[in-house]
């Protein structure tokens, strides 16, 4: 048997909130075609690693476009409480840097970020990046 809408409803909501309300962080990698071809694979494999040797529990996503394709490979950090930071043109040792520096040190790598998304009611975020909802592009 098919499992219905709601079934289907309610284990996407379930995923959705063990995502971005389950308390580790969340790395989502642009793996669509131009994110391929900029090296998407190898930054996702290299965020797997700095964190697997480090022992932390993260998820890493590989997703499609992020937009922004001029700046692929687009890595997205969601860390629990904190603003959403996108970071372009990453490449193994930026990974490496992001890792360190932003998921251990929560300090985002902000030479390498693009903007952030802050959370819902926080108009600063306290971390000086622009804010890409207010982004002109929009």
């Amino acid at each position: 048997m098919f499992p219905t809408f709601k079934e289907i409803q309610d284990a996407a909501s379930s995923r959705w909130a063990e995502l971005t309300e389950g308390g580790r962080p969340w790395i989502r990698v642009g793996t669509a075609l131009c994110g391929q071809a900029a090296g998407a694979e190898e930054a996702a494999a290299a965020l797997e690693a700095a964190l697997a040797k480090r022992g932390l529990d993260a998820v890493v996503s590989r997703v499609g476009c992020l937009g922004l394709c001029f700046a692929e490979p687009l890595v997205e950090v969601a860390v629990p409480g904190q603003a959403r930071v996108f970071y372009g043109k990453v490449n193994p040792e930026l990974a490496e840097e992001i890792v360190a520096s932003h998921i251990v040190g929560g300090a985002p790598v902000a030479g390498a970020a693009l903007g952030c998304i802050y959370p819902e009611g926080d108009e600063s975020g306290g971390i000086g990046l622009p804010d890409l909802n207010r982004h002109p592009m929009r």
